[in-house]
């Protein structure tokens, strides 16, 4: 069991529950894991569109479990309606958006928005030091990369890493990274990923935003990390 995976069964019991942004791959959603665990209601909050296959795809994961009693929102998680889309749960999941966001600040806000005591945050982490044959790079303290803004030392180091990893990244190991928002319709572009973080950085990052770290450990060795933050 992943240690996201024992929060949610030690923590939401008799609670209400939103996954942030879990439609993705489909079998990272953790509405079935609250449901389980008792949650007294659940939902899935998503950027897709209602008619979306994504959605469909959830549908049948959840009825192959035999879960029908959760909710489907569409919403952005960087919208300022999100309160209103998405009405404050006891329990809020989050994985693999926040570096994917130009703005990581602005997304923990709205998290604390709809947070009534917990936030499970997963982010892709780097390590604080990054060596291998193009060179070194040192993330210590307060380091990150705004990727659109690498040097080609920067990126050289960076798709070696990413390479060895087996990990597509935009702009290093997979396609170049695009604007910000579509040109044609201005929708904003949430696949890339556009910071690079490291555990320390994400720990601070919710020591300031209204939250107390409760507890944090890699999901993915290397890869991912969870924090368990409460609400204050």
């Amino acid at each position: 069991m992943k240690i996201t995976q024992r929060w949610i069964a030690e923590l939401a019991g008799g609670r209400s529950f939103v996954d942030v942004g879990g439609l993705w791959g489909t079998t990272n959603e953790r509405v079935s894991d609250a449901l389980k665990a008792g949650a007294a209601s659940a939902a899935m909050a998503d950027i897709a569109p209602p008619d979306h296959r994504l959605w469909a795809a959830f549908d049948e994961r959840m009825a192959g479990m035999g879960l029908t009693d959760y909710e489907r929102i569409s919403a952005d998680v960087m919208a300022p309606d999100l309160p209103e889309r998405v009405a404050a749960r006891d329990l809020v999941h989050c994985s693999g958006v926040i570096y994917h966001m130009p703005d990581p600040m602005g997304c923990l806000r709205n998290l604390r928005a709809i947070t009534k005591e917990h936030l499970i945050l997963v982010s892709m982490v780097v390590p604080e030091i990054i060596s291998n044959s193009a060179g070194t790079l040192d993330f210590r303290g307060a380091g990150t990369f705004f990727l659109p803004a690498l040097d080609e030392h920067q990126h050289r180091v960076l798709h070696e890493y990413f390479e060895r990893a087996q990990i597509r990244v935009h702009g290093i190991t997979g396609a170049p990274i695009p604007e910000w928002t579509d040109p044609v319709d201005g929708a904003p572009r949430f696949g890339p990923w556009w910071w690079l973080l490291t555990p320390h950085l994400v720990r601070t990052m919710v020591s300031i935003s209204g939250f107390e770290l409760v507890e944090d450990a890699p999901v993915v060795e290397g890869r991912s990390h969870g924090f368990l933050c409460r609400r204050v």
